[in-house]
């Protein structure tokens, strides 16, 4: 899942070279962006990064030149590992709704519960 804002890229945009030998001092590299991944609003990754399946990175978190363990929660510029061992669902946040809302707290959010969730929520902040 991408949120907004995110920037993905395999070079630093413009080259900088030896100026005897005229070699290339920051040559792209590749990204490796792993299965179920979450990158947060603002998050950069940068050039010979890799994410591993499972993980989360969390807004504004800035990995270049790294390896984000699978199945973990990073943050932070540059990015660490806060947490190991964890998962994400696009099931919204039970917290979300409004005092009172009917919530299945064992299944995915269906588009239905979405609604109705969507015109109590309305409803309280009108």
């Amino acid at each position: 899942m991408l949120s907004s804002a995110i920037s993905i890229r395999t070079s630093d945009g413009h080259g900088i070279y030896d100026k005897d030998s005229g070699d290339l001092l920051n040559a792209p590299k590749p990204i490796v962006l792993g299965k179920h991944i979450w990158l947060g609003q603002g998050v950069i990754v940068g050039k010979g990064t890799t994410i591993g399946d499972d993980c989360i990175l969390g807004a504004k978190s800035y990995a270049t030149g790294q390896d984000i363990p699978p199945n973990t929660l990073s943050a932070g510029t540059p990015a660490r590992v806060l947490r190991e061992n964890v998962t994400w669902g696009r099931r919204m946040v039970d917290n979300f709704y409004a005092e009172g809302a009917e919530v299945d707290r064992h299944s995915p959010i269906d588009d239905k519960k979405r609604s109705i969730a969507s015109r109590i929520m309305s409803a309280a902040f009108s």
